[in-house]
């Protein structure tokens, strides 16, 4: 929300634990040079969680996302995906291997498929 004061000077304001005024963030002075890159990196931009999309500080996003029930999380076995909060029940090790192994009938499957039109494809050259 950008807001203008009594001077018709503007402020930003974000929603982060509480409402945070630009002018009470203490960034340093910064040069123009570097006024990009600061804007890139500066923990006091604005950020929107992946999860429930709430917008917050930089800074408060890591810890914030940690704790989210809505943050989404993928297996690197299996690659599937589900919230976070929901993997140790709904993404179990049997379920995980379940679905490595369905993934790899179906690569098989395809593998054997393209084997077979290659078989008949060489067939008919000879």
């Amino acid at each position: 929300m950008t807001s203008t004061d009594d001077e018709g000077l503007s402020s930003v304001r974000v929603q982060g634990p509480s409402l945070i005024d630009v002018h009470d963030i203490q960034c340093s002075l910064v040069s123009y040079e570097v006024l990009e890159k600061h804007e890139t990196h500066c923990d006091y931009r604005p950020q929107e969680c992946s999860g429930c999309k709430l917008q917050m500080l930089k800074k408060d996003l890591n810890e914030h996302e940690t704790h989210c029930p809505m943050v989404e999380s993928t297996c690197p076995n299996c690659k599937s995906v589900c919230k976070q909060f929901d993997a140790t029940t709904l993404h179990t090790d049997l379920i995980c291997v379940r679905e490595q192994l369905r993934q790899l009938q179906e690569k098989f499957q395809l593998l054997d498929e393209k084997n077979k039109e290659n078989l008949q494809e060489h067939k008919r050259t000879f």
